[in-house]
């Protein structure tokens, strides 16, 4: 089961997209390796860069 990224880091994303800036994400836990893909597809949704 997929569940879903928590908007605190979402919204990290789309403010380091927006500004420019690079930024850097520690994932820590069991099922860390799971979370990669989620993150990842968020990051280059196309809806961030309009």
């Amino acid at each position: 089961m997929r569940k879903n990224v928590d908007e605190c880091i979402r919204t990290l994303i789309e403010n380091g997209i927006k500004t420019r800036h690079r930024t850097m994400y520690f994932i820590i836990g069991d099922k860390s390796c799971d979370q990669v893909l989620s993150i990842l597809s968020l990051s280059r949704s196309p809806s961030l860069y309009i």
